[in-house]
């Protein structure tokens, strides 16, 4: 008998370390990683005051170093950036940068979209996510999810379309990675799981002597 497939519960979503933002120089990480605590947080491209618990400033993360004016010159244009917002059922951008951002949420489209500047866009919701998970039957479909977890942003340039040179974004001057740790956390949740409910039914199969090669466990 097939069992029913329980779904987390409270979404883990209301930890207070909800997302994690790395800045990149091509396929160099530069600074620590943005951990968000509060609900909201900005990430501009000064590079003064330091970092707070709800600003991450880009600028200050290329001081001192050398031979990057590609990532100085697309600073200079980032201004006051972006502000993301950890709301009750999605992830907002609000673009208050004077140019154009990228974005590519796999949730929303599998190509990076264009957010102009004075304007907003949801760029994730968790009950999709929620959905997506409660239907997934095998370990392998939940791994596939992992890119939902993930979100990568650029200022001023895109990635990955036909019209650009740029394939990937570990090509560009300087981008970003956010996580949703808290869909990392239902994820996990949902695949320890399966995890343990394929195990459970090897053994059943083990016990009726009835073991074969479909029912292996097989996991990245």
């Amino acid at each position: 008998m097939k069992r029913r497939k329980q779904r987390p519960e409270n979404i883990i979503r209301h930890h207070v370390d909800w997302a994690r933002v790395s800045f990149y120089q091509k396929k160099m990480k530069r600074g620590p990683d943005f951990i968000a605590r509060s609900r909201s947080f900005t990430i501009d491209g000064m590079t003064g005051p330091r970092c707070t618990s709800t600003r991450m400033p880009l600028g200050i993360r290329t001081l001192g170093l050398r031979g990057c004016p590609d990532t100085d010159r697309l600073l200079e244009t980032v201004g006051h950036g972006i502000v993301i917002e950890n709301k009750e059922n999605s992830v907002l951008l609000r673009n208050i940068s004077p140019v154009s951002v990228y974005v590519k949420s796999c949730q929303i489209d599998s190509t990076p979209i264009r957010i102009p500047a004075a304007h907003e866009v949801d760029l994730f919701f968790y009950d999709v996510f929620s959905r997506s998970i409660a239907e997934r039957n095998t370990l392998a479909d939940l791994w596939q999810l992992r890119e939902h977890c993930t979100l990568f942003i650029s200022f001023g340039l895109c990635w990955g379309s036909s019209t650009v040179q740029v394939e990937n974004v570990d090509g560009l001057p300087c981008w970003l990675k956010l996580d949703l740790q808290h869909c990392w956390r239902e994820l996990n949740v949902a695949v320890e799981q399966a995890h343990s409910q394929a195990a459970s039914l090897k053994n059943e199969d083990c016990d009726s002597g009835s073991l074969s090669d479909s029912t292996e466990l097989k996991f990245f």
